[in-house]
């Protein structure tokens, strides 16, 4: 989806570069194609921003750059131009992936941080509540309550005689 979105994105400045024609030149278009890369990257990632530089290298040299409609490069300028754009554009791509990655990895440790502060509170209630139990038969619901908000769901507090449990290996 990433991919299609981004070569979408260049076909529409592409098209819209085209339209302008005569009021841009070729260094002109791969600039605007730089914004598709850097929203490409920042919004799909590595995969999405790098395949847009070399997309929009491509475009530029067949259809902004003479000779138009061919690949090839009438001056060694436009080489030098083009291949300073790649080489910007994929530089580019590679640290707005890294910036888009590096948000998920907060967001992720941010949600991560809340689950266990609301972990240690249930549990910081449920040893308070435990310390002021008198009577064994007022343990057992209170364990089930607690246990259960804590877990996410429901528990049953078992009852029985002790056993002892051991693992043999065979």
């Amino acid at each position: 989806l990433g991919i299609v979105a981004v070569l979408l994105g260049l076909g529409g400045v592409g098209l819209a570069a085209s339209i302008l024609g005569s009021h841009l030149r070729g260094s002109d278009v791969t600039m605007l194609f730089m914004i598709v890369v850097v929203w490409g990257s920042l919004t799909f990632g590595r995969l999405a921003g790098a395949i847009a530089a070399v997309a929009s290298t491509l475009a530029s040299n067949f259809f902004f750059f003479e000779p138009y409609l061919a690949f090839g490069f009438d001056t060694t300028r436009d080489a030098i131009a083009l291949t300073v754009f790649l080489l910007v554009a994929m530089t580019t791509s590679t640290l707005a992936a890294k910036v888009r990655e590096e948000k998920e990895q907060q967001r992720w440790h941010a949600e991560l941080a809340e689950r266990v502060s609301k972990s240690l509170d249930t549990l910081f209630s449920v040893s308070q509540a435990i310390s002021k139990v008198m009577r064994r038969e007022e343990l057992g619901p209170l364990v089930e309550n607690d246990i259960a908000a804590l877990m996410g769901q429901p528990v049953q507090l078992i009852e029985g005689e002790a056993q002892n449990v051991s693992s043999k290996t065979h």
